[in-house]
């Protein structure tokens, strides 16, 4: 018996959703593999602009005791210095990107494309996977009628 779980889809935020991202962050796998390097990097630099700002607003939120956080004033402080962390590192990659675009910059576009390919194949499966469950239906029905 194998376990399973279905995790739901999330929907990755938007300029509407928060107006720090602006139209410069490109999550599509299809545009990151294909777009120049400074183009990439500008889009990965407003993503970790905007974490700081989410950072920073969360932890005015847990000092000050909004939404009943008050007792958790603690763990919400080191949360946020792990998401501060977090946002260090991810500067740290983009950096490292930066300073030899010619060979890190040809690898984070070959893993995109690596990851395209990849919903590429999760689609097509769930297509197959959607045309079973119909032709399943179809042929209930058609036991039932006989």
């Amino acid at each position: 018996m194998t376990s399973t779980y279905e995790v739901p889809v999330t929907t990755p935020p938007t300029a509407g959703d928060n107006p720090a991202l602006g139209g410069a962050l490109v999550l599509d796998m299809q545009r990151l593999a294909e777009m120049p390097e400074a183009e990439l990097l500008q889009s990965l630099r407003a993503l970790t602009d905007s974490y700081a700002e989410w950072i920073a607003s969360n932890q005015v939120r847990g000092e000050s005791g909004a939404d009943g956080l008050a007792d958790f004033a603690a763990p919400a402080r080191e949360t946020m210095d792990d998401c501060r962390q977090a946002r260090q590192r991810i500067e740290a990659g983009i950096a490292l990107l930066a300073s030899d675009p010619k060979e890190p910059g040809t690898s984070a576009q070959q893993r995109n494309r690596g990851q395209l390919a990849g919903e590429y194949e999760v689609a097509f499966i769930e297509f197959r996977r959607s045309k079973l469950k119909i032709a399943k239906l179809q042929v209930n029905r058609l036991k039932s009628t006989m």
